[in-house]
């Protein structure tokens, strides 16, 4: 009964807020694109609510608007885990001849890294993924199983050594690469993110 903003709506806004690049016609904007496509999306359900039917053409533009969002959604969704990968590449980065810089550099590596894997594991789901789409060659299930496995069961830690920690972030670098092909993000926002 009141306004809420879910977790998603709110990371959405943080990515369209850190992004360096855009256009006039708001592809990047990836809120007001997603939620363009839900208002189109439930015009069309009302009106055909109204009417007690709803046409071939009004079921074919759902479909469209549908698969919109949802994606754009996941563009949400994976520009997110672009960014906690881009928090545990700073994390790292912090640490200093085998240990971490301070007790926070340690938790924020542990929240930053948790962070990252839930986003990324919810990647598999959505059936308008490009990793599930034929017509995106870039990618496939593949590619997001490569992404998983190099974000790997725990983060690097200040203790593993460099040769560990400097395979870590070459791993990290790869996922986010992967991600910012399968999106099609621009490689400005993938480094602002």
């Amino acid at each position: 009964r009141s306004e809420f903003n879910f977790g998603h709506a709110q990371n959405c806004a943080k990515r369209d807020v850190g992004r360096v690049v855009g256009d006039e016609n708001h592809e990047n904007d990836l809120s007001k694109k997603a939620m363009n496509a839900f208002l189109a999306g439930r015009h069309i359900i009302a009106e055909a609510s109204k009417a007690k039917f709803i046409t071939n053409t009004q079921l074919e533009e759902l479909q469209g608007h549908i698969k919109t969002a949802a994606l754009t959604w996941e563009k949400c969704i994976a520009a997110t885990a672009i960014h906690y990968i881009n928090d545990v590449t700073n994390d790292i980065a912090e640490f200093s001849n085998g240990s971490y810089a301070s007790v926070s550099n340690f938790t924020n590596l542990g929240k930053h890294w948790s962070e990252l894997k839930g986003f990324a594991l919810s990647l598999q789901f959505s059936p308008f993924s490009p990793f599930r789409d034929a017509e995106v060659i870039a990618v496939n299930l593949d590619s997001l199983k490569t992404v998983l496995s190099n974000i790997g069961d725990k983060p690097v830690l200040a203790t593993d050594g460099q040769e560990a920690i400097d395979a870590y972030l070459q791993a990290l670098a790869a996922a986010r690469d992967i991600l910012e092909d399968a999106y099609d993000f621009d490689a400005a926002n993938v480094a602002e993110w």
